[in-house]
């Protein structure tokens, strides 16, 4: 693969979506929650289910990422 031709990078907010831009051979599936802002964080539960997906051995190659929300919704102390 070319390392300087650009990708396309498609977000999804659901585990349904994430199956769906896999079987399209996606090469970059981000996981947000926009109702959370432009950054938002997904919920733990669907995290744990993106990322179980993701890295099991039947998944596609594609790469991904898991938005953390925007920095005022970080607390330290949680």
């Amino acid at each position: 693969s070319n390392s300087t031709a650009c990708q396309l990078l498609v977000s999804a907010n659901t585990l349904e979506e994430c199956i769906l831009l896999q079987a399209l051979n996606v090469p970059w599936i981000d996981l947000k929650e926009p109702r959370h802002g432009p950054l938002g964080r997904p919920e733990l539960p669907l995290v744990k289910q993106f990322a179980n997906r993701m890295t099991s051995a039947s998944s596609s190659k594609a790469h991904w990422s898991i938005a953390g929300g925007e920095l005022p919704d970080w607390n330290p102390q949680a």
